[in-house]
């Protein structure tokens, strides 16, 4: 009798079971509609989006909703066609028409993978994620990089079709991810036998459902050359600053933005673009515990042409505590010379909490709460819109302290809001025809009275200030230039050059020799009066002074009253049912074991003289606590190899960052 390996064979009832919830699955399933109607909707997540030509994208994820006035399944259904909603056309949230495109046959479901836009403005590249909660996951056993074609310039329709990537570059969710000047940009995230069935047996994990595990690293891809290259991104390969409080190039539910291109501006080296890498969380290496969060008082931004990572010291009004699972956008850039962009909600946050970072000054500013008709709501996606570059569309999202997040109707309709960036206001309305995109006042006040210029301005480093010096000079509404601004360090300012009018000059003097007469007389008439009094009624003197003296100390206490803030409470639990009822699943089942898939990444698209550098298997995200405050300072981490931990087998190179 031969026996049979418990971590290579499935029993019976782990068969039957996993069958019995693919059956219960696509019982619910063939109850759901792909886009239902509004009266219908319930909630979307873990979807991603990105605009192409006059359409707005929805692609992956699921969806709860209603049908025959019951909610259809118990938790939420896959989506398996792609969402495109008209951007040449105005339309409200209520009455927007959504185009169903079907994914065609062999098509992986997919939930918080990156979704990438082509230079060529009728390409999309779809990769990565994991699977919809009760869908045993193909994508997994067979990734693959998934390219939407369109068929015509003026039409959404397309046709979806499969490419294969490099063998070398795992699967991964829930990272931080842009396209930037035909570049696909994916970092970290988490690996688990749902993104890539290669992980578990790579690492040796048993409880393969229940094991996650941080992706440390940078994965491009290139949309010319349709190669793939990994970047642990540790000091050999350019990564010289901290990222994040444990020092590896590594996040869960983050942001990314694209500073460059599009518009003609040039920014980053031979104008190739920067990408910017905002908020989320680092766990540990396996798991994820202990989640910290990336403060933005430092952000972290990727120089595509040199394949380096740099890091700028931000000031203002910046989000603080745990930001995770937000959206973030970027709007302005052109002639006018700055970039500002929108971070939005995350978890245990309402989406109307609106940050704004705003470049080359690297200063934030928080925007006045908006009316969005919830405070707590993450994993929206966000997208700019319409021909001014004016309006940013959110999709989605869930509340994340609910135990049934799916269960409620989003207060939004259709699952959609529109901010315009310019007046800092949320709708229901999207303006095709709105004007072009301003800086809110706020901004444009800041540079026009306090950014010290780019020569003046403190860079961390030189050469993170050259990636901007081929931005033209800041302009403002009026079209006036902020290059000689007053200096923010002083009261009031000071100009450090004179360009006011004669006579405001010689206004200002009369005035200034009128106002010092006032106080003058003003202080005379003070003592007299005080020493008559006193010379009357000392006890009732007495008395006034310390009625001063008692109201000035509230006064003051009042002005320097730290308030208290918090970082946002825990999430709902959102591990699919099937994980819950299984805690192991034979990788043969799932594909078995594939090749090394941590050996030498493909030639880069990129500089022939760049570094060969790897990617590495690292935490998770999937910890409802309150996240802990950053540390003030970060050190330089040392350049000390980590030993090759569960056996990772020949020929694979770590980064050099300490694991804490």
């Amino acid at each position: 009798m031969t026996t049979t390996n418990r971590g290579q064979q499935p029993t019976m009832a782990r068969t039957l079971a996993l069958a019995a919830c693919l059956l219960a699955a696509r019982s619910a399933q063939a109850q759901s509609v792909e886009a239902p109607s509004r009266e219908n909707f319930l909630r979307r997540e873990g979807h991603t989006v990105a605009v192409l030509g006059e359409h707005l994208y929805i692609e992956g994820g699921e969806l709860s909703q209603m049908a025959d006035g019951r909610r259809v399944g118990s938790w939420s259904e896959p989506t398996n066609t792609t969402l495109a909603i008209p951007l040449a056309k105005s339309w409200t949230t209520r009455d927007v028409a959504f185009e169903s495109i079907p994914h065609g046959d062999d098509a992986p479901y997919t939930r918080m993978g990156a979704l990438w836009a082509g230079t060529d403005n009728k390409t999309l590249y779809g990769w990565g994620g994991t699977n919809p909660f009760n869908v045993i996951n193909e994508g997994s056993i067979k990734t693959r990089l998934r390219v939407f074609t369109k068929s015509s310039d003026g039409a959404a329709a397309g046709t979806w079709r499969n490419e294969p990537p490099d063998p070398n570059i795992l699967r991964t969710q829930v990272g931080a991810s842009t396209s930037c000047n035909g570049a696909g940009l994916a970092m970290s995230g988490i690996g688990s036998l749902w993104s890539d069935s290669r992980v578990p047996p790579r690492y040796g994990y048993r409880d393969v459902l229940a094991t996650t595990r941080a992706v440390q690293g940078l994965v491009i891809y290139s949309m010319d050359s349709r190669t793939w290259s990994n970047e642990t991104q540790d000091e050999s390969s350019g990564f010289r600053v901290p990222f994040g409080p444990r020092r590896r190039a590594g996040v869960d539910d983050g942001a990314a933005v694209c500073l460059g291109g599009g518009g003609g501006e040039k920014v980053g080296t031979n104008g190739r673009g920067v990408a910017f890498f905002l908020g989320g969380t680092q766990g540990e290496v396996v798991e994820g515990k202990n989640p910290q969060p990336i403060d933005f008082g430092v952000v972290n931004l990727y120089d595509v042409a040199t394949r380096t990572m740099h890091s700028q010291t931000t000031t203002g009004d910046r989000p603080e505590g745990t930001v995770a699972g937000h959206c973030a956008v970027v709007a302005g850039g052109g002639s006018r010379g700055s970039y500002e962009i929108f971070v939005s909600g995350g978890r245990g946050r309402s989406p109307g909490e609106v940050y704004i970072l705003t470049v080359p000054g690297f200063r934030w500013f928080k925007a006045p709460q908006g009316a969005v008709d919830d405070s707590d709501r993450w994993r929206h996606r966000c997208a700019v819109a319409g021909r001014g570059g004016r309006q940013m569309i959110a999709v989605g999202g869930l509340p994340s302290r609910a135990q049934d997040p799916f269960g409620s109707r989003d207060p939004w309709a259709n699952g959609l809001k529109v901010l315009d960036m310019t007046s800092l206001t949320w709708g229901d309305s999207y303006n095709a025809d709105a004007p072009a995109y301003e800086a809110p006042e706020m901004v444009r006040k800041w540079y026009s009275e306090s950014y010290p210029g780019r020569d003046a301005f403190k860079w961390d480093r030189d050469d993170t200030k050259a990636l901007f010096a081929q931005m033209p000079a800041i302009t403002n509404s009026s079209g006036g230039s902020s290059s000689q601004p007053q200096d923010e360090s002083k009261p009031g300012g000071s100009s450090t050059s004179s360009s006011v009018p004669l006579g405001a000059i010689i206004g200002g003097a009369v005035g200034g020799v009128v106002a010092l007469a006032a106080v003058a007389a003003a202080v005379w008439w003070f003592c007299f009066r005080r020493r008559k009094q006193a010379q009357q009624d000392p006890q009732d003197h007495e008395s006034s002074a310390g009625e001063t003296s008692a109201a000035l100390g509230q006064a003051h206490a009042a002005m320097w009253e730290n308030k208290a803030g918090g970082t946002g409470a825990g999430y709902g639990d959102n591990k699919p049912p099937l994980a819950e009822a299984h805690s192991e699943v034979s990788p043969s089942v799932l594909g078995g074991t594939s090749p090394s898939m941590l050996e030498n990444t493909s030639p880069s698209m990129l500089d022939a003289g760049s570094p060969r550098v790897y990617h590495e298997m690292s935490g998770d995200m999937y910890h409802g606590h309150e996240m802990p405050s950053p540390p003030p300072a970060l050190e330089m981490p040392t350049h000390e190899a980590r030993p090759q931990e569960l056996g990772p087998g020949p020929g694979v190179k770590f980064d050099s960052f300490p694991q804490r």
